[in-house]
């Protein structure tokens, strides 16, 4: 699809009291999405999107990309390195709209991208290693103006799916019932064997191997019926920056993500490194208890050292030293069940270097691999059994006008064929207690496994 056999058409309607869940359960089918944002104050972070109407999906595995016409069938292969490849596949178009996404890739890249393991490993997935969808209609909700943007990508000689009346009168006609769904209790591997893990790790790190690995394990149950009921549960409980809901047919795959992973605009490049984690308390009391422990934790604010150090050489490779500045540092960030320390790392791409150049430097994160990263990768890659797939990769969206906004996949699910798995690490150090570090992992997992204890409504 050529830039020069593309339009656009758009229109805004005004959102009222419907929310950006109501309007998705709506419009969903298979091949569908909801990027839904927690903020709403700041120039992109206020809009949550939806996609509807697949032209295009894109499989990834290893170094080969499947494009996949929707209308037709058609499947067109791609070889070669898979950043590369996804930056090519779509054509650029200047942005007219008034909104930052108004059309182009969104979904998951998992963490084995750029990286295959050299251990084989079990996948109980079954999922591939990238799942971007091109959609002919976005709907953008902007939450500060409180205002639906529609914009239908028009290819010459190509038939829109739905007319934007047609889906306007849909919007107009939202559905609020929630449907009904039951998961059973999440199982895992043993303490034990994770434990004995943290402890070779940690000799690893004593014979001056390796700083750091964060060490993650599965966990997985049941499901019968709706996974969007989970899913809008999962917010209502634990509301994060970056919340998401993708129905790929075969496979949905949604979380609420605190973090980001990488975000360009207007040519500015922004990581939000997160590592050091408490629980909350149960009481006020202490959880500023929790949060004065946190803050004065050495293993903890080393940990994030680390990772603030690996954003700004990261962007140092894209962007002038003297443009990279790191604007928020060390700020302590409360979710429902845990909190985190947060920084920001800021600077301008050069002249030349486009957006997902900066996906593939930060990609995997540091908060989901240790430092150095190759070292660390490859024990993640001897002690891990279980391929990691969407857990550490990244989810979000590239557009047609080089905006790219991508957050880490974690306090995330992904449902296939009646089985939810879901998937938490720990940074293991020198300081680190077995025991203590496989509590984090738990409490990690805690805003989705408490989902299977929600009684229906």
């Amino acid at each position: 699809m050529s830039k020069a056999h593309i339009t656009f058409e758009e229109r805004t309607i005004e959102l009222g009291n419907t929310t950006a869940l109501q309007i998705y359960r709506t419009l969903r089918q298979p091949n569908s999405c909801l990027l839904q944002s927690g903020g709403v104050h700041e120039t992109v972070s206020r809009y949550s999107y939806i996609g509807i109407h697949a032209m295009k999906q894109f499989k990834g595995y290893g170094n080969r990309l499947e494009e996949i016409h929707c209308a037709t069938g058609d499947v067109f292969i791609h070889e070669g390195d898979m950043f590369e490849l996804l930056r090519d596949v779509m054509p650029k178009v200047k942005n007219t709209t008034s909104i930052p996404m108004f059309g182009g890739l969104l979904g998951y890249i998992g963490y084995e991208v750029g990286h295959q393991p050299v251990h084989p490993k079990h996948d109980d997935l079954e999922a591939p290693d990238v799942w971007m969808n091109q959609y002919e209609t976005i709907i953008a909700i902007d939450e500060l103006k409180r205002t639906i943007t529609l914009v239908q990508t028009k290819q010459f000689g190509v038939t829109p799916i739905a007319t934007l009346d047609a889906i306007e009168a849909q919007i107009a006609n939202v559905q609020h019932d929630e449907t009904d769904v039951a998961i059973g209790q999440f199982t895992s591997e043993a303490k034990e064997e994770y434990e004995a893990n943290v402890e070779m790790i940690k000799r690893a790190i004593a014979d001056g191997a390796v700083s750091q690995v964060v060490l993650s394990r599965r966990a997985a149950t049941t499901i019968e019926g709706d996974p969007l009921t989970l899913y809008e549960r999962l917010i209502d409980n634990n509301p994060s920056p970056y919340q998401f809901y993708f129905d790929y047919g075969t496979h949905q795959f949604f979380g609420a993500s605190p973090e980001s992973l990488v975000k360009v605009h207007a040519g500015q490049a922004i990581m939000n490194p997160i590592a050091g984690t408490r629980r909350r308390g149960a009481t006020e009391r202490e959880d500023e208890a929790l949060a004065e422990e946190l803050l004065q934790d050495e293993k903890e604010l080393d940990e994030h050292d680390m990772l603030v150090e690996q954003a700004v050489d990261s962007l140092a490779q894209l962007c002038e030293r003297e443009t990279i500045h790191v604007t928020k540092e060390k700020e302590l960030v409360k979710y429902e069940h845990v909190m985190h320390i947060v920084s920001e790392v800021e600077g301008t791409l050069r002249r030349g270097d486009e957006p997902i150049d900066a996906l593939r430097l930060s990609f995997p994160a540091g908060t989901v691999t240790g430092e150095p990263k190759t070292v660390a990768m490859q024990m993640i890659d001897e002690l891990e059994t279980t391929k990691r797939g969407f857990f550490g990769g990244a989810i979000g969206y590239m557009s047609y006008a080089s905006e790219l906004d991508f957050a880490l996949a974690i306090r995330s699910m992904m449902i296939t064929e009646g089985r939810a798995y879901i998937q938490a690490g720990a940074g293991i150090v020198s300081q680190s207690s077995a025991a203590r570090e496989f509590v984090e992992t738990e409490e990690k997992m805690q805003s989705l496994v408490q989902l299977s204890l929600v009684e229906e409504r």
